[in-house]
């Protein structure tokens, strides 16, 4: 199966179809038969444009990859086109809240059902 994703004039991801690959260019040729705009190949194993984009994905035509969508509100991209938050958790104790943009220590206790 070949994945392809259109992009829009600002490079975001507003399409994604799959296609028959029975023959090294039944992908290409069908996209460019029945579809018209921007079309880039992508593979759900990463080996193509870093990763499988969806709607909403964006790509970078510098690193020639497609970026997720932001994974949290906060978190900023990195030198990879990864999601990181902006600092590091103090420890695994702790989750990303995205209300107060900042690291919430996990109250164990709810977590493990004690509600006391």
């Amino acid at each position: 199966m070949g994945n392809w994703a259109q992009i829009d004039e600002e490079n975001r991801v507003i399409q994604v179809v799959v296609t028959d690959n029975s023959l090294p260019d039944d992908g290409a040729a069908f996209i460019q038969d029945n579809f018209s705009g921007t079309w880039l190949q992508a593979s759900f194993t990463g080996r193509i444009r870093k990763q499988m984009p969806g709607i909403g994905s964006s790509y970078d035509p510098i690193a020639d990859e497609f970026i997720s969508p932001q994974v949290a509100k906060g978190w900023v991209l990195d030198g990879n086109n990864d999601w990181v938050p902006p600092f590091p958790a103090p420890d695994e104790n702790y989750w990303w809240d995205g209300e107060s943009l900042d690291w919430v220590e996990i109250p164990w206790d709810l977590y493990n059902g004690n509600q006391e």
